[in-house]
C-alpha cells in the first residue's frame, strides 16, 4: 500500500487503506488539515509471545533476632516450597503480573505480601514469634 501526497483522500480510498492496514504494517491516515496523507508504522502484535520470568528471592527471618527461619513454608502462584538453611527460597515468577507470596512457619505468625515484578527482586519477611505477639 502506498501513501499519496496529493490532496485529500476520497472515502473509498480511505476505507480501502484502513482494510489493508490489517494485513500490512503501515497505516495511511488522511491529514485533512494539511491536505496530504502520512504513513505511520504499526508495531506487530503476537499473542504467542512467551512471558519473561524473573527471580524473586524470598528471605524469612525472625522479627527481633533476625535469625533465618529454615523450613518456612512459602506459597506463591499455586506453588508451595520450603526455605533452605539460610531461610531463603528462589522463585521464578512471570514479569509484569501480580505475585502474591504467603509465608508461614511453626511458632510464628504468617505474613502475606503482593507486588508486580519487572526485574529480579529480594523480599524479606520478618515473622513475629507467637510468644512475642501475646
Amino acid at each position: 500500500m502506498a501513501c499519496t501526497t496529493s490532496g485529500e483522500m476520497t472515502r473509498t480510498d480511505a476505507r480501502r487503506q484502513l482494510r489493508a492496514a490489517a494485513a500490512v504494517p503501515y497505516l495511511c491516515m488522511s491529514l485533512a488539515a494539511m491536505g496530504s496523507a502520512a504513513c505511520v508504522q504499526q508495531e506487530a502484535w503476537s499473542p504467542a509471545t512467551p512471558s519473561r520470568s524473573v527471580t524473586l528471592t524470598v528471605r524469612v527471618k525472625g522479627r527481633g533476632n533476625e535469625l533465618p527461619i529454615q523450613g518456612a513454608l512459602v506459597e506463591y502462584n499455586g506453588t508451595r516450597s520450603l526455605t533452605n538453611e539460610s531461610g531463603e527460597l528462589l522463585a521464578s515468577v512471570a514479569a509484569g503480573t501480580e505475585t502474591r507470596v504467603e509465608v508461614s512457619a511453626a511458632g510464628f505468625e504468617s505474613m502475606t505480601a503482593a507486588g508486580v515484578l519487572s526485574a529480579n527482586e529480594r523480599w524479606t519477611f520478618y515473622l513475629f514469634s507467637r510468644t512475642e505477639s501475646d
